[in-house]
């Protein structure tokens, strides 16, 4: 029923998102692309990508999704059987997660840049969003895993929790010395630039609610690149609530000073698995939890969580 090499290159369209780019890249002409999908569509009834977007519909996302999974349960096989092909050429197989551009700047990034060294020639292609995001593209199979700070219940999918990640609200002493020279209060908050990754991220609101400062609103400026806030508040520029993996050194330093301090707000993080590809997918999760327990602070709960059963 599914003719795999018209699935590569509906794949290679996917990630491209370019008829041209997809031709060079399977060494084709953009003719040949676009008969191969048309071949496609023709034996599959269905619309597979829509022409003039270069957007896969829902049908032909969820081939692509397929064309992951197989190609991952055969990395998988070759690997419990490895004395029997020990000459077959492999080709590496690619897994599409998604991640928060916090985790990724804290501490996922060990594992995206080794994976091509660490699980059986597969490797991560990272789609980066928010937890929202994340949600919509599990619902929609556009993923086979993603790391989120929600219990988001998806049917198909199970969660792990991996421990929980600290947040600071800090600034340089240059200026803190400037907006907090008579303290911390909500009054010097409202009238001191803020800086926060993105407008779904709440993490300002929720430190000022912890430290009794419910209602500050001072229209926080958006930079989307932790790394990017974090050098930003070292120039003064702002105060911000950044990962306690990204500042704790500079404030041991006295390059950032605390707002309020021994205050954090914590996220819990859970790691989301599509259920049919937990078996492939084992080596990356297991990456996944070592380095969380080496970088996350563990509380009480731990393990799966299962489809719908969160605990």
């Amino acid at each position: 029923m599914f003719d795999y090499p018209l699935l590569e290159v509906l794949h290679i369209v996917e990630k491209e998102g370019n008829f041209d780019r997809a031709a060079k890249l399977h060494g084709v002409t953009k003719s040949a692309i676009s008969q191969s999908l048309s071949l496609l569509e023709q034996r599959m009834g269905a619309v597979v990508v829509n022409r003039d977007t270069v957007k896969l519909t829902p049908f032909g996302i969820d081939l692509c999704r397929h064309l992951e999974k197989v190609r991952l349960r055969e990395r998988f096989f070759l690997a419990k059987n490895a004395d029997l092909f020990d000459d077959l050429e492999q080709v590496p197989s690619m897994v599409t997660v998604s991640v928060s551009d916090d985790s990724l700047s804290y501490w996922l990034h060990e594992i995206i840049f080794r994976s091509n060294d660490l699980f059986n020639h597969s490797y991560l292609d990272v789609v980066v969003a928010d937890d929202s995001g994340s949600k919509l593209s599990m619902e929609n199979g556009q993923i086979l895993a993603a790391l989120s700070s929600t219990k988001i219940s998806i049917v198909g999918f199970e969660s792990i929790y991996l421990g929980q990640h600290r947040h600071r609200a800090v600034a340089s002493p240059t200026y803190f010395k400037k907006y907090f020279n008579k303290g911390v209060t909500l009054d010097a908050l409202e009238n001191a630039p803020s800086l926060r990754l993105s407008t779904n991220n709440k993490l300002i609101e929720r430190w000022s609610a912890q430290m009794n400062f419910a209602g500050l609103c001072n229209g926080a400026a958006t930079l989307p690149s932790c790394h990017g806030i974090v050098n930003a508040t070292l120039l003064g520029s702002a105060w911000s609530v950044s990962s306690s993996l990204l500042v704790d050194q500079q404030i041991s330093s006295g390059h950032l000073i605390e707002l309020m301090p021994n205050s954090s707000v914590e996220d819990e993080l859970y790691w989301h698995i599509e259920s049919s590809a937990k078996e492939s997918l084992a080596e990356i999760t297991n990456a996944v939890k070592s380095k969380a327990i080496e970088q996350m602070v563990q509380s009480k709960q731990s393990g799966i969580i299962g489809t719908n059963e969160f605990v």
